[in-house]
């Protein structure tokens, strides 16, 4: 039984563990608790890339949350290759948007996958995108799925309300989406 990972209880009392699977049921076990705890793992690393990096603006921790070779693929932005691609895209953000916010509203994730739904808001204070400063206050939904691999976010697929923002900072018409 110890050949499958089991405790020297099944030895000492000289009977086989349960079976799941063809498997000991510890072996099992195991399996689920660091399949869960790989789980959750990646569910914090996508809520520190929402809350630290996109977020507090914090590029200190890059290098612990994304891949050196991270590569965004979607949203407002576009497409990114690159940390530094991302660094320079929220930069925008930020001079286009005081007080701007990325509010994680939830996430699930399956194996290397998290889905995130995110809220993002801030004043139009600055620049955007060619858009002049309006004031307004804008708020738009979105969702991100990230894909992990060994303990980093190698790929980010984001979807936002693209049409949203464009029509709260008036560079598009309601009448028109």
């Amino acid at each position: 039984a110890e050949s499958f990972g089991c405790s020297s209880y099944y030895r000492d009392v000289k009977m086989l563990p349960i079976q799941v699977g063809g498997r000991p049921l510890c072996a099992w076990r195991d399996q689920q608790m660091s399949q869960a705890t790989g789980v959750e793992q990646n569910k914090r690393l996508a809520s520190r890339a929402i809350t630290e990096i996109i977020s507090e603006g914090n590029f200190d921790v890059i290098d612990e949350i994304l891949a050196e070779d991270f590569a965004q693929y979607g949203g407002v932005s576009g497409d990114l290759q690159g940390t530094d691609a991302l660094e320079e895209w929220m930069e925008q953000v930020y001079a286009g948007f005081s007080e701007f916010e990325a509010t994680e509203e939830f996430s699930l994730c399956e194996d290397d996958l998290v889905a995130v739904r995110v809220t993002y808001s801030g004043t139009h204070d600055g620049e955007f995108m060619g858009i002049p400063a309006t004031d307004e206050y804008v708020e738009i939904t979105g969702t991100t799925i990230f894909r992990v691999e060994d303990g980093r976010i190698v790929e980010g697929w984001v979807e936002t309300d693209t049409i949203g923002i464009l029509q709260q900072v008036g560079a598009m018409d309601s009448s028109t989406a």
